[in-house]
């Protein structure tokens, strides 16, 4: 299993469903390739679908214990950015890129 950095970011909002948060779960994972009239209806869902796919994260959203939403993103370690200095000292960034 390769390791992965698990963020997560809470929301105390109103929250969804627990329909509403099965239907994005379920959505998340298999977005199409072009936005139809639904996706529009909910773009941030669309995009970071297309995110997710494109770069191997997953995401998906929970009910918060406070009420809102919380959505966890996981990204393969080889994702993520690290800061390093180089000779003179200057800051360099590593990335991912696909």
């Amino acid at each position: 299993m390769p390791r992965t950095l698990l963020i997560e970011v809470n929301d105390r909002g109103l929250g969804l469903s627990a329909e509403g948060l099965a239907d994005i779960n379920g959505r998340l994972p298999d977005v199409p390739t072009a936005p139809d009239t639904d996706t529009c209806q909910r773009m941030g869902l669309f995009v970071v679908g297309r995110i997710c796919a494109l770069y191997g994260f997953r995401a998906q959203l929970r009910p918060n214990e406070t009420g809102g939403v919380t959505a966890l993103v996981m990204l393969p370690t080889a994702a993520v950015s690290s800061r390093h200095l180089d000779a003179q000292g200057t800051d360099t960034w590593d990335s991912y890129t696909a």
